[in-house]
């Protein structure tokens, strides 16, 4: 009983965090303020998933997890509610209105970048002046396209539409995670750290980043991996890789998962489904359709960890090259040992949060299914830590604060990556003995 109790305090004080977080008001000097409640949140969550993982929610406790499950709905109404439609951690949203604005207009949102003359009659006050990099042609894939297409035609570019749309998405990838982990025989415990996860709310009730539309496709492709449903498998990949590419990183290993001919049914409605939605933007366009891609995986650099060790002995471009050399190796090494597909899958994520020049915190959702089935202490870790990489906001909202454009504090980077290292190496470790003993036993 006290453990219950617990467990509902520890989440109504998370509940009113949440709350704090935005009112009695939402200003961006507020920055350094909503970074520590949102590290505390974090906090927070880790005590929930301590006071809650052992607990049968299954059967005994069936009807608390329901409750759980309502006030971690409550919880996302006023995140989505208290943030309305402003914005200060990230001005992603903007290209995403953009891009629909340009294809209800029926121009091929690959074709030109905003600030390009031949979309001068499209510009406004409201979005154009916020889109980041607006020299350059959209990188988001034919699917990601379509969905902008759609809130743009159903509230004419107005953001809630758009944080509303994300909402509804995230919602269905908890239906869909909770589904999953009942057929793989994973316990509702786990979802603790999906309901009350910091990096959920911030990234897609604050500042709606288009990922969370490709989770739930790479659920559902996983749920009829699990039925032997190659075909609808494929179907849905092609759907989830063509939100965001991060889902071409799990095709192969999804694909010799399968056996004999269910290989090829895999491929065959992956490679056709794909395809058939690229084919619209594709005509005319060629392989321009990848609009600024290329740009992207060349030059972007944020919040790195060992790339930016790297910078230390070779100029940027060497070192890119290398990260990806190391990332096409793991890759190689992954398809030939003797892992399950489920961890093959958070080990390729893994390897390229570790080596991306690039690593955003929203990029993490993806490899969240594989946390709540692994329970990656590593990976936990990293989900909350990521927030302190918004630092250097300080400087941008509050100078005052904090001297010089985009700078940040070396201190909160080491706090966000040492102690994922070192629980990264405890992990391993852990693996390595296990195999060991293992291979023991068998000989």
């Amino acid at each position: 009983m006290i453990r219950l109790v617990s467990l509902v305090v520890l989440i109504l004080l998370f509940l009113l965090m949440a709350v704090i977080l935005f009112y009695p008001d939402y200003e961006s000097p507020r920055i350094v303020r909503s970074l520590t409640i949102i590290v505390f949140m974090f906090l927070l969550s880790l005590a929930i998933f301590a006071e809650g993982h052992n607990l049968d929610f299954e059967k005994e406790h069936r009807t608390l997890f329901f409750v759980i499950v309502i006030l971690a709905l409550a919880v996302r109404i006023i995140v989505l509610v208290g943030a309305e439609d402003k914005f200060y951690l990230s001005d992603d949203i903007y290209r995403y209105v953009w891009d629909g604005k340009v294809s209800a207009e029926g121009i091929n949102p690959y074709k030109f970048a905003p600030l390009d003359d031949e979309l001068e009659d499209l510009r406004d006050s409201a979005v154009h002046p916020h889109i980041n990099f607006p020299h350059m042609r959209t990188i988001y894939p034919p699917v990601a396209q379509d969905f902008f297409l759609a809130a743009y035609k159903i509230g004419g570019g107005n953001i809630i539409t758009f944080k509303l749309m994300f909402a509804l998405f995230e919602v269905l990838t908890f239906f869909l995670l909770l589904k999953w982990l009942l057929i793989i025989g994973v316990k509702r415990a786990n979802l603790l750290l999906y309901l009350f996860s910091p990096l959920i709310l911030v990234e897609f009730y604050i500042s709606a980043h288009l990922d969370i539309l490709g989770i739930p496709f790479l659920i559902a492709a996983l749920i009829s991996m699990e039925r032997e449903k190659p075909l609808i498998s494929g179907l849905l990949m092609a759907c989830a890789s063509l939100v965001k590419f991060y889902g071409l990183f799990f095709v192969p290993f999804m694909f010799f998962h399968f056996k004999k001919w269910s290989r090829l049914a895999f491929l065959a409605a992956f490679i056709v489904f794909a395809a058939f939605l690229y084919l619209p933007y594709f005509v005319g366009m060629e392989f321009e359709v990848l609009g600024s891609l290329p740009a992207y995986l060349m030059e972007w650099h944020y919040y790195a960890s060992a790339y930016d060790v790297l910078l230390n002995f070779f100029e940027s471009e060497t070192a890119r090259y290398i990260v990806w050399g190391a990332f096409g190796a793991l890759f190689i090494l992954l398809l030939f040992i003797r892992m399950n597909v489920y961890q093959k899958m958070c080990a390729i994520f893994g390897g390229y949060v570790v080596l991306t020049p690039a690593l955003f915190p929203w990029y993490l959702i993806w490899i969240y299914p594989f946390i709540l089935r692994n329970l990656s202490p590593a990976f936990w870790y990293l989900t909350g830590s990521i927030l302190l990489s918004y630092n250097f906001m300080i400087s941008v909202h509050d100078p005052g604060l904090w001297a010089g454009s985009w700078s940040e504090n070396i201190y909160l980077r080491l706090a966000c990556y040492i102690p994922f290292y070192l629980l990264l190496l405890w992990s391993a470790g852990r693996w390595i003995r296990s195999r060991i003993k293992q291979a023991q036993s068998i000989s």
